[in-house]
This record gives structure tokens, C-alpha cells and sequence, in this order.
């Protein structure tokens, strides 16, 4: 409807008219069509009432009905979420709880089995095994007997082997096929006897993080008595066989391991052949190379690619050959002096070529048994 006094339409359900405030529920007074409206001033005539009094009054009276916002004030409007907000919050809650459960879970497991992979720390460059302690590497010298037996009296006799804690933790860095840890022991070296059984300890072995290709972590989470032990394969009879040890001792070893050690028995032969058994290289600190008492030598081979055969045991001697991944050579010997390459202080192994046809020194770390 419109205002019978202004002419601005009214909406329905509103009492006053927003542009003057008439009350639309008074009767409308006969207005004189020829008299000119004026917005603003009163009408000059004696029955005049003033409207701006009377707006006012009526503006102020209780309104039984719904008032409007007054002119010129825009509605309220609620802002509107996206349909998509409450789903996707919750997305997002599911995935960080799930993130928070997957971290959780291994690092339990991590925490109580000691099987997950570890952070790389200090990590060797070449082939071999190792005890690590914090950043400090110490590598096992490799020795081969024939006879374990005499192999064990030997490596008990020497008071110079590397110490580990109770709980050592070793790198070994090896092919696979080179040394499967399948078939490698944790000997304890006085369990070994003459009858043919041969004491050891179980370990646990886990992937190193960051590590290179075969590098894989030993930990014995039992502990170990004070004494010599040895990571070993051990094939054949008991004293005539192809035997490989890498000795360490626990001088503060565990007042008693929570584990238990296992036995194995190995055959051993009644007349073994006669002949010395091969001793172990040993490294002195002279400064000159020595020259091979045996040709027959130590089956090896080169881990790595485009390495320099020299005719001397020495970084600037003459190269008389390169040697390529995986060729088979045979070890003849060692040097009495080191060198440094690479940060890697080491001797020199003086080698033969598989088919006997030259001979020349290679930097140790490139040669693996």
C-alpha cells in the first residue's frame, strides 16, 4: 500500500511510513488534491496538526507489530560459511592424528626391539666390519685360520685387540654374498674347544639410514660378559677348514648378560694335513714397504672403479695398471707404511692379478676379502 500522506510505499506489516511516520491505522483525513504537498512544513490551513510533533509521539508509542530498521540503516546479514569448511577441518583433524600415531608407533617399536634403522653418524668409506662408539669408528682387522683352534689361542693371546662396551655396536660394510650375515656368528673365543662346539650370542642386525648399499648395523642388546669375542664365519671341519674372524674384547662387560649363548658342534677331522697355519697380516709402524715371503696368497677382489695398480706402495708411484669392480686378485702381502688419501689412513696391499700375470700395490681400503 502506499502512505496516504506522502505517497511512499509502505510494506505490508509496517505500521509507519519511513518516509513521514504516519500511522497507518489512523483514517486518512480528506487532503484537497489541489493543495501541493510539502515535505518538511506544516499545512497553512486552520485545521492544521503538527506533524513532526505527532511523528515524534508516534515514533516513541509501543508498536504491537514488527518494527523495521529506520531508513537508511541496511539490514543485518549473517555471513555464510563455505560448505566445505566443517569437512575439510575435520580432514584435517583425522591427518594430523593419524601422522601423530604413525610416528608414535615406530618409534616404540624403534625403542623397544632396537631393530629399526638407525641414523647414520660416522660411517666407514670401504669394506669391513667395525665397532662404533658415538662418532668414532674402529676397524677389526680380518683373520683367517685353518685351525680355530689355534686360531683361538692366538687371538686370546693378544692383549692389543680393539675394546667395545657391553653392548657394542658394529657397522659391517660388505657384499652380501661376500659376507651373509645369515652364516655369521657372535663367537665368544673361549667357547671354543677342541671337541667340535663353538659358543655364541645372538644379535640383532637392522638397515643404516643414510647408509650405503650392504652397510648394515650388529648390536648385541643382551649385553656381553667381560671377555674376546669375534663376528666369524666358520666353514668345514673344526681345525681344517676356511675360518674368518673379527676379534674385539669387553673389558666392562655385564655382570650377567640377560641372554643366553647357543652352541654349535662342528666336525673335526682325525689327521688334518700337515703344514703351518696361515698367520695374520700385522701392520708395524716402519716406514718401508716389505717384500711377500708367500706367492700363493689371499683370494680378493677391488671395490671400486678405475683403481691404480703402482709399482710402489706409495701415492706417487708409478701406475702400471687399473684395476676395475669385482676383479679377482690375489693378496701377497702388505706394506709397513701408511698413507693418507681421501682422510682415510691406511697401508698398502701388494697384489697379484688372478691369472699370475703382474703384480702391484693397491691402497688397501680398495681391496675387500
Amino acid at each position: 500500500m502506499n502512505c496516504p500522506s506522502c505517497g511512499t510505499e509502505i510494506p505490508l506489516n509496517e505500521r509507519f511510513c519511513r518516509n513521514c511516520g504516519y500511522d497507518t491505522t489512523i483514517p486518512s483525513p480528506t487532503i484537497n488534491a489541489a493543495m501541493p504537498t510539502l515535505r518538511g512544513a506544516p499545512f497553512q490551513t486552520p485545521t492544521h496538526r503538527d506533524t513532526a510533533a505527532e511523528t515524534a509521539q508516534m515514533w516513541a508509542a509501543p508498536s504491537t507489530g514488527p518494527i523495521s530498521a529506520p531508513l537508511g540503516v541496511p539490514p543485518t546479514t549473517t555471513q555464510r560459511r563455505s560448505p566445505l569448511f566443517i569437512p575439510a577441518l575435520v580432514g584435517s583433524i583425522i591427518l594430523a592424528l593419524t601422522a601423530l600415531s604413525v610416528i608414535a608407533y615406530f618409534a616404540l617399536r624403534d625403542k623397544e626391539t632396537g631393530t629399526g634403522a638407525e641414523t647414520a653418524g660416522t660411517l666407514p668409506d670401504h669394506f669391513g666390519v667395525f665397532l662404533r662408539d658415538g662418532e668414532k669408528l674402529t676397524e677389526l682387522r680380518r683373520l683367517d685360520f685353518s685351525d680355530a683352534i689355534k686360531g683361538r689361542d692366538a687371538m686370546l693371546g693378544d692383549a692389543a685387540l680393539p675394546r667395545a662396551s657391553a653392548r657394542p655396536v658394529l657397522i659391517l660394510y660388505a657384499e652380501p654374498q661376500d659376507i651373509p650375515t645369515s652364516d655369521l656368528k657372535l663367537v665368544q673365543l673361549d667357547g671354543i674347544d677342541p671337541g667340535g662346539n663353538v659358543r655364541h650370542w645372538s644379535f640383532q642386525v637392522a638397515p643404516v639410514e643414510g647408509g650405503r648399499r650392504g652397510m648394515k648395523q650388529i648390536k648385541i642388546p643382551d649385553g656381553l660378559a667381560s671377555g674376546k669375542y669375534a663376528l666369524a664365519l666358520m666353514r668345514d671341519y673344526l681345525n681344517e677348514g676356511n675360518h674368518k674372524f673379527w676379534p674385539f674384547q669387553v673389558t666392562e662387560g655385564v655382570a650377567t648378560p640377560s641372554g643366553s649363548p647357543h652352541t654349535v658342534t662342528m666336525q673335526v677331522k682325525a689327521n688334518p694335513s700337515a703344514g703351518p697355519t696361515p698367520k695374520p697380516s700385522v701392520v708395524t709402524p716402519t716406514p718401508r714397504p716389505t717384500t711377500p715371503t708367500s706367492t700363493d696368497g689371499t683370494l680378493a677382489y677391488c671395490n671400486d672403479d678405475n683403481v691404480v695398480l703402482r709399482g710402489t706402495p706409495s701415492l706417487t708411484g708409478p701406475k702400471v695398471n687399473k684395476l676395475m669392480r669385482g676383479q679377482k686378485l690375489w693378496v701377497i702381502g702388505r706394506s709397513t707404511n701408511k698413507s693418507s688419501w681421501g682422510g682415510v689412513t691406511a697401508d698398502w696391499a701388494h697384489v697379484q692379478l688372478y691369472d699370475r700375470s703382474q703384480t702391484g700395490w693397491v691402497f688397501s681400503p680398495f681391496i675387500s676379502y
